[in-house]
């Protein structure tokens, strides 16, 4: 690690519902470093300033959840989650999202805290989202089978992710492979950790979530019906004779009755 502790090393910005914090992954991260006495500080302006940006999103250069055999278990990064205490400070502080690359692929984990996934969806979700693009290539296959913490890897592509913030409770993350023209590899609902945590003050959105659910089912039932309803209507351009016999037919059962 080196002592680059000033200027753009580590910062953090608001921008809309998101409070970002980006951390230097080789600048010292010890108790008594410059950057550990910064992030505890930014962590808790975040939380103070939560109603205004719910979503607490932290970025650095390398994972500390990835299962690919690619710079797995290094020693400055294992020391900053680890004995440096910063996965302990996101957890307690109620960290949404972190976002890594270094690894040359993709990966998604669970929410996780030391190693451990819950059904309550506390902890940070980890994404790296290292396949850019690079000279380099991609990195090895991922092990089978992948650890529990592990949602979702793909070391086959380069690629790119998107966030789309639906609310302050939940936002939804795609990869979607470069080549790839069948919409995304890799889809997830997101849950804010802080609103899990925090009932006195945020409530889960489950309506607003199952009104865009039902918004975008009523969508694909219209067009479905657009869909055959023009099928249709070719069709019988096609047919005119049979279209118009039947509705000849038709119309005479109606004088008959």
């Amino acid at each position: 690690t080196g002592r680059y502790n000033w200027g753009n090393s580590f910062y953090s910005f608001q921008a809309g519902p998101m409070f970002v914090i980006s951390l230097n992954s080789y600048a010292e991260t010890g108790p008594d470093s410059p950057q550990y006495d910064w992030l505890k500080i930014e962590l808790e302006k975040a939380n103070s300033q939560r109603v205004q940006s719910p979503w607490l999103i932290v970025m650095m250069h390398s994972p500390w959840y990835s299962s690919s055999p690619a710079h797995r278990h290094e020693f400055q990064t294992i020391n900053m989650r680890d004995s440096h205490g910063f996965e302990e400070l996101f957890f307690e502080h109620n960290v949404s999202l972190v976002l890594s690359g270094h690894v040359h692929a993709y990966e998604r984990t669970y929410p996780v805290y030391k190693n451990l996934t819950n059904s309550s969806k506390l902890g940070p979700t980890y994404l790296v989202v290292g396949a850019g693009g690079n000279r380099e290539g991609l990195a090895g296959r991922y092990p089978k089978p992948p650890p529990a913490w592990s949602a979702f890897s793909d070391a086959s592509s380069f690629g790119h992710g998107q966030v789309v913030i639906l609310n302050d409770t939940h936002l939804t993350w795609e990869w979607h492979a470069n080549l790839d023209r069948k919409g995304p590899r890799d889809f997830a609902f997101i849950v804010n950790p802080w609103m899990a945590t925090e009932p006195g003050t945020r409530t889960p959105d489950i309506e607003g979530v199952a009104t865009i659910i039902g918004l975008v089912l009523i969508a694909a039932a219209a067009l479905a019906f657009m869909f055959f309803a023009v099928r249709r209507r070719c069709w019988c351009w096609n047919n005119r004779s049979v279209c118009a016999s039947g509705s000849s037919e038709m119309q005479s059962n109606l004088a008959a009755s």
